[in-house]
């Protein structure tokens, strides 16, 4: 059962819809503003939104560009509903991303129940299409870290190995073991963070992007090891 999430400031409308849709089979949410928009979607699997332009508060047009400008939730299609068909406000309602528009009052259902199938249908084959094109990235980024683990193994080895040597060797000499100890540690510590890292990599079963600095992005594997465990 696909679910549609209406965003309306007319209670009317809102009933209406979830009566209507729900006799088409669709799970209806609705909301009177778009306020708890976010925190809607985050608890629901939405697969389509009717929003309304003129809301409270923020307009259906405002909304409209926040939702397309969400990593999670741009992918959502969004029918627009207005009885405010001006040119202009068509034309801005798709330079925001809207994938439609339903003027108000609606005049055939049959049509609204098709426009909202078919645009799930789409939504359904490009979730799919996205599905397969980040397993195949994900395979390639496994063998990068494979390729990376078996450049990196054997230095890392070969420099832990030396950094004990020179400790032990350190050791016959408190001054200089003394002075150069938390360069040691330092280095040790460096060089794990490195083998961790590596590992942490190779463990990835999934492409997670975080923000690191303005509009560069980076593979967020911090808690990798730890969600495996």
């Amino acid at each position: 059962m696909s679910t549609i999430l209406i965003v309306d400031d007319d209670p009317d409308i809102r009933f209406t819809f979830a009566t209507l849709l729900g006799m088409h089979n669709f799970k209806v949410l609705t909301l009177p503003e778009g306020k708890n928009i976010f925190e809607t979607l985050k608890n629901n699997n939405v697969d389509l939104i009717i929003l309304d332009i003129i809301l409270p508060e923020e307009s259906g047009i405002e909304i409209l560009s926040k939702i397309k400008n969400h990593e999670e939730f741009k992918y959502i299609p969004v029918i627009m509903f207005t009885a405010k068909d001006s040119e202009q406000t068509l034309k801005e309602a798709f330079e925001s991303g809207a994938n439609d528009f339903i003027a108000k009052p609606v005049k055939s259902v049959t049509e609204l129940i098709a426009r909202i199938n078919a645009h799930i249908k789409i939504k359904k084959y490009e979730d799919g299409l996205r599905k397969i094109n980040l397993e195949k990235q994900l395979e390639i980024l496994k063998q990068i870290m494979v390729t990376i683990e078996h450049s990196l193994g054997q230095p890392l080895t070969v420099i832990f190995s030396y950094l004990s040597i020179l400790e032990k060797e350190a050791l016959k000499n408190p001054d200089f073991y003394s002075k150069f100890s938390p360069i040691f540690s330092k280095m040790k510590n460096s060089t794990e963070e490195i083998k961790n890292t590596v590992e942490k990599l190779k463990g990835i079963t999934n492409i997670e992007i975080t923000q690191y600095v303005q509009s560069i992005k980076m593979l967020k594997i911090e808690d990798t090891k730890k969600d495996r465990d």
